[in-house]
């Protein structure tokens, strides 16, 4: 009976190639090989497809490829020479899947391995696509409902792989009074709600007006909101999470428009420059359950640059930051470790070196694409309609 029960069992979970990963052990092997690797592997056989595609594995992988620092690079705002570059420097060419289509003023957020990508098409509408690079796999959301010229779009992404995109409209002579509608795609019913007027939106740091202007940090939307009456300091620290809360956070004293929200190993943190571009300090936010939030000091170090023209982007990595320095014309790629507060310089191709060039966190995933319902995902970034 129990060599009946066994051999059974050996059917049941056998991938048809006589192998049994019914134990911790085949996981953890898995999770040992390439992301590449993982993909191509999912076609071996309906077993390993199940396993490489589900929740917990996806989640586990996800964990781990966040210990190693990789930053997305790309030339604005065309998204031309996009590049895929290592905490050492060293980058490789990246063509997004769903791409050629002649999008304009790129505008992209990136999440756990996704990213969302928004733009102008040829009929002056906006398009926003979801896609994986590693996968190849992309989704074209539904078009949006609300006018407006001027938008900004974020994304919030929780632990079950669903997102939600925020795109916060507003009207040429109303951005500056912080009058913003808001509406909301739901990743898992694929529609967009309109969810009216919103305290602020996301608006462009004129001090690095290429800078992304949102961050996302554990399921939180986080942007500067600036002083109406003083362009060039911020006032507070904005955000929404999930469910559509949205909710202020008071700034450190004596900032500048030198200041820039970044993900930092996951908690919110702040680097600021000082008024003189000496100095650049880094504090993180702590919730404490008595007295709120708070800012804390987690580094200082000294710029050692002159003639600072602008930021093109400030990035937090696995224990350091990535910034991209305007030099006038000249870009300088250096990377602060906050350890040891040292800077080491980044040599990148020569096609960036004298481009405006934007930097994104990034990590290798196997998180799905999740599509509107009626609609499959494809490998190669077109999206057709189910029968």
């Amino acid at each position: 009976m129990s060599e009946i029960s066994l051999e059974s069992n050996k059917a049941r979970y056998s991938d048809g190639y006589g192998i049994v990963p019914n134990d911790a052990m085949w996981e953890e092997i898995l999770l040992k090989l390439p992301t590449k690797g993982l993909v191509r592997f999912k076609a071996v056989s309906k077993l390993w497809y199940e396993k490489i595609s589900s929740p917990s594995f996806v989640k586990l992988h996800l964990e781990q490829s966040k210990a190693n620092t990789i930053y997305i690079i790309y030339s604005y705002p065309l998204a031309e020479n996009m590049l895929i570059m290592e905490n050492n420097g060293e980058s490789s060419q990246l063509t997004l899947p769903g791409f050629l289509n002649g999008l304009s003023s790129i505008e992209i957020c990136s999440f756990n391995g996704l990213l969302c990508i928004s733009g102008d098409t040829e009929e002056d509408d906006l398009e926003i696509r979801i896609c994986n690079p590693t996968t190849r796999e992309v989704t074209v959301l539904p078009r949006c409902s609300l006018p407006g010229k001027f938008s900004s779009v974020g994304v919030v992404f929780d632990a079950e792989t669903n997102y939600k995109v925020f795109r916060f409209c507003c009207d040429e002579f109303e951005c500056e009074d912080d009058i913003y509608e808001c509406e909301v795609y739901e990743s898992y019913d694929g529609t967009w709600r309109n969810i009216g007027q919103v305290p602020t939106g996301p608006k462009v740091n004129w001090f690095a007006p290429v800078c992304p202007t949102s961050v996302c940090v554990q399921g939180r939307l986080y942007w500067l909101a600036w002083n109406k009456e003083d362009r060039e300091s911020p006032a507070f620290v904005q955000s929404v999470d999930m469910e559509g809360n949205f909710s202020r956070i008071s700034l450190p004293e004596d900032l500048n428009g030198y200041t820039f929200l970044i993900n930092l190993d996951g908690v919110l943190s702040v680097v600021a420059v000082d008024d003189t571009e000496t100095y650049v300090d880094i504090l993180v936010l702590e919730d404490n359950k008595e007295t709120g939030f708070t800012w804390s000091w987690k580094a200082c170090a000294e710029l050692e640059l002159e003639f600072i023209a602008s930021f093109n982007s400030v990035v937090g990595g696995k224990d350091e930051i990535l910034f991209i320095f305007d030099m006038f014309t000249k870009f300088r790629y250096r990377v602060l470790n906050l350890t040891e507060r040292t800077w080491r310089e980044l040599d990148v191709p020569a096609a960036l070196k004298g481009r405006y060039s934007i930097a994104l966190p990034f990590v290798e995933s196997l998180l799905p694409c999740i599509k509107p319902r009626g609609e499959t995902s494809s490998s190669e970034g077109t999206t057709s309609s189910s029968p």
